[in-house]
């Protein structure tokens, strides 16, 4: 091997380039049409130096490997190559300003090929005549297998169960090990420590080299079957031992994080957690995620080939087609209604959903966007003109639009067209206590020309004291927490409950249960309402189909009894 410096050796090349060139000019005429006036010797010499600028510090093993035979085969594949390369380089020094080999590979060198007319001369060599059978991955095992020659067994042990278990199992504790090898936990982890110092040193900077080059092929998502074949295979041609750690170090090199099947990178990883931390702020109340938004997180558009693995790394699942931060039952409904695409009634959302049909109803109101279509349908408030807060608000509305009146003929033939309900229901509604009609016009009344009946035609009778009492039949509703409608709003004025308005009712023979609650809306067509039963029934020993006597002691005050 020549004693030249690098420098000294590019001197000479370029010295006998400068000889073949003013031959060649001499001759006016380039048979080959690739320099052929370029000299054995000259490619000889090209070769060389082009070897020491492919594998710096490693020339010495190349040279060896000529040396033991290969460089039969290597050496016709790089005479054959050293003509093109020469004016490609040239070419990216001349032409495109590159200084070094480093900065030539940094541009395009299959476009300046083509733009010369080198790219048939350059497809005709392989690179298997270039590399010869020296494969990436020699400089890492060239360097681990004296270490692994130099371990005691605790060491080997430590280093396959410990620092690079391989496959999916999670790595051995420091008590496993220790009962094993016959220490203690504190001495596991000090050769653990020592072993880790050591193998960086000793592979550390072919390692990064090689895992740099892995990393960019395996991309930032990989499948982990594939992941730990694509490693291990970098290994094949070494000891299966030896094979087996070093592709378990190049995967702890390479920082992939592998779960479910799926391997990502450190950079692969980083985006995942930005987009688990930005989820929130692209969620509506109910958790389901505006996955446009949160695209918009991706660092770039490159990312969006790997948007279901990151989904899924984030743990966000999908609910009927959208996706959510988490699995709940109201973002169920809504992501069904948003499915469904049409406004849909309670039992066609529980149907599409496999929610019940009394959830589903009891939630929707609490949904946010959801509203009422007409009676019987739900939608999405961008998907209606305007929500359909029942009939007595929406006679309300129009009153109030229509500067304090408008005429019956438009609520029953608008309400029924827009709402789907009944021209008999829209007609019954304007009757009730909240409304007057006079000359075919409906307004708003006055509470003070509410009449009340007395109260002795209302009541089923009084007890040995006077009090008023009034019965009605319990039914199972009323024990899931549905309040009895019908309750007589001369009742409900006597517990202190004004038109309009609500109270609250101490239960006399029941003061450990809660108070019951007395509503009279004026637009009611059934009376007031009386709520919080099920819990006193369920004291009296009541039962669905059971009668019960409501007495009214005074305001704010009543007794229920189980009849007889």
């Amino acid at each position: 091997m020549s004693g030249r410096k690098p420098e000294d050796e590019l001197a000479a090349i370029e010295r006998d380039r400068g000889m073949a060139q003013s031959a060649e000019d001499a001759s006016g005429q380039d048979p080959e049409g690739e320099f052929a006036a370029i000299d054995e010797e000259y490619a000889r010499r090209l070769t060389d130096r082009l070897r020491r600028l492919r594998a710096g510090e490693e020339l010495a093993a190349i040279e060896d490997d000529r040396a033991a035979g290969g460089g039969v085969t290597r050496g016709a594949g790089w005479r054959a190559a050293a003509a093109p390369l020469e004016r490609l380089l040239a070419a990216a020094h001349d032409i495109a300003g590159a200084e070094t080999l480093a900065g030539a590979l940094d541009l395009d060198l299959g476009e300046m090929a083509s733009a010369l007319r080198l790219r048939p001369a350059l497809e005709r060599i392989a690179l298997a005549d270039l590399a010869g059978d020296r494969r990436a991955a020699d400089d890492v095992l060239a360097r681990l297998l004296p270490a692994l020659d130099a371990m005691s067994e605790a060491e080997r042990l430590i280093a396959h169960e410990r620092l690079f278990a391989s496959g999916p199992r999670a790595p051995r504790t420091l008590r496993q090990l220790g009962d094993r090898i016959g220490v203690t936990r504190e001495r596991v982890r000090q050769i653990e420590a020592r072993l880790k110092r050591k193998l960086a040193r000793d592979i550390g900077p072919p390692l990064q080299a090689l895992a740099a080059a892995a990393g960019r092929q395996l991309g930032p998502v990989a499948d982990e079957a594939g992941f730990r074949a694509q490693t291990r295979s970098l290994f094949d041609h070494a000891p299966a031992s030896c094979a087996d750690l070093a592709a378990a170090i190049l995967r702890s090199e390479l920082g992939y994080s592998c779960e479910d099947g799926v391997c990502l990178s450190a950079e692969a990883t980083a985006v995942a957690e930005r987009l688990r931390s930005a989820a929130g702020s692209h969620a509506d109340p109910e958790g389901l995620i505006d996955e446009p938004g949160l695209r918009g997180e991706l660092p770039d558009e490159a990312w969006l080939e790997h948007w279901p693995a990151l989904i899924a790394r984030c743990g966000f699942p999908r609910i009927a087609g959208q996706l959510a931060l988490r699995d709940t039952q109201k973002a169920l409904i809504k992501a069904t209604l948003i499915a469904i695409g049409v406004p849909a009634t309670r039992d066609e959302i529980a149907e599409a959903s496999g929610v019940r049909a009394t959830a589903v109803g009891s939630q929707l109101s609490q949904i946010s966007g959801a509203v009422r279509a007409d009676k019987r349908r739900w939608a999405l408030a961008e998907w209606v003109e305007g929500e359909y807060a029942g009939i007595a608000a929406e006679i309300i509305q129009r009153i109030e639009n229509d500067g304090g009146s408008t005429s019956l003929s438009r609520l029953l033939t608008e309400l029924p067209r827009r709402f789907g309900v009944s021209v008999v229901s829209v007609r019954a509604y304007a009757g009730a206590p909240r409304f007057a009609i006079e000359g075919g016009f409906v307004r708003l009344a006055d509470e003070s020309s509410i009449r009340l009946r007395p109260l002795g035609e209302v009541i089923d009778g009084r007890d040995e004291r006077g009090a008023p009492w009034w019965t009605f039949e319990a039914e199972d509703r009323h024990f899931e927490g549905f309040s009895l409608l019908g309750f007589p709003p001369e009742l409900a004025v006597a517990l202190g409950c004004d038109p309009g308005g609500s109270a609250s009712a101490k239960i006399a023979n029941l003061p450990a249960c809660r108070d019951l609650s007395v509503i009279w809306r004026l637009t009611s067509l059934s009376g007031a309402s009386l709520g919080y039963l099920a819990e006193p029934l369920r004291r009296l020993g009541v039962r669905a189909g059971d009668r019960v006597r409501v007495v009214v002691r005074g305001p704010g005050v009543a007794e229920l009894r189980r009849e007889p």
